[in-house]
């Protein structure tokens, strides 16, 4: 297989599975021309964009919208249908609960979005140039670890293998800057990386409590977790499919990474 970051995925992962449906009867909801309009463009993903399956969510509490929705193929093998009650991989929505609890410590006083990096880790390339601010909105400059070619080498050969985050950013400061700390935008990993190990230094906890303790306890979120390691899923779910460039066959990488 080609490297991770190579693929085009293929499945629309959402964190849908955390909400039920709200969606009203068509006679009597005012909102049945958008809903109709959601509907047909989750549809038009699975007819034309080579997705199996996706699973939508859309709410908007001022117009009174609260609608899920599934299409296409949760097991291609078997022609399963998408089911709303699966439990996906979130991905990169983590960046999401990350970024929330550092806003929260923002909050809380205990750090500042202008702080530098060279407060908590001094150790790191140009971290006195490196604030929160840019860490947390892409404009830090640092290279992003998943584009490196030994990584996504390492990936096709040990999937399974569970990364310390020191290990990650080694891999980010072997390269040269994108660009100066705060001159310009692009999307890096390893951002998100340091700010999980910032989070830790301050509060004294993993991330994985904090984001626990902060997020998913206060709003009932009993089908969420941030997972540390282990590539299962808890049941129901659905399978998770890659499409390799120039080919036409899915491969199911479910429980690849």
């Amino acid at each position: 297989m080609k490297a991770f970051t190579k693929y085009t995925f293929l499945v629309v992962l959402s964190a849908a599975f955390l909400f039920t449906s709200c969606e009203k009867d068509g006679a009597t909801n005012p909102n049945q021309d958008f809903v109709s309009q959601m509907k047909f463009v989750a549809d038009s993903v699975i007819q034309h964009a080579n997705v199996p399956g996706v699973v939508a969510l859309v709410v908007d509490h001022k117009k009174g919208v609260d609608w899920l929705y599934a299409a296409g193929l949760s097991d291609i093998s078997n022609q399963i249908p998408m089911n709303t009650n699966h439990i996906f991989r979130i991905g990169s929505n983590t960046k999401t609960m990350t970024g929330t609890v550092l806003l929260q410590l923002v909050d809380e006083g205990k750090i500042s979005l202008n702080d530098k990096l060279s407060a908590f880790f001094p150790e790191f390339p140009r971290s006195d140039e490196i604030t929160i601010a840019m860490l947390s909105n892409m404009t830090s400059g640092i290279f992003n670890y998943t584009d490196d070619e030994s990584w996504n080498n390492e990936l096709d050969q040990n999937p399974t293998r569970v990364w310390k985050p020191e290990e990650l950013l080694d891999i980010a400061f072997s390269h040269n800057f994108n660009f100066t700390p705060g001159t310009d935008w692009r999307y890096s990993n390893s951002n998100t990386i340091i700010l999980g190990m910032v989070i830790e230094k301050v509060t004294g906890n993993s991330l994985q409590s904090e984001v626990e303790n902060r997020i998913l306890k206060p709003l009932n979120l009993l089908n969420t977790a941030l997972q540390t390691s282990g590539t299962g899923l808890p049941a129901p779910h659905g399978r998770g499919y890659v499409l390799d460039d120039g080919e036409s066959k899915f491969a199911d990488v479910t429980t690849n990474f």
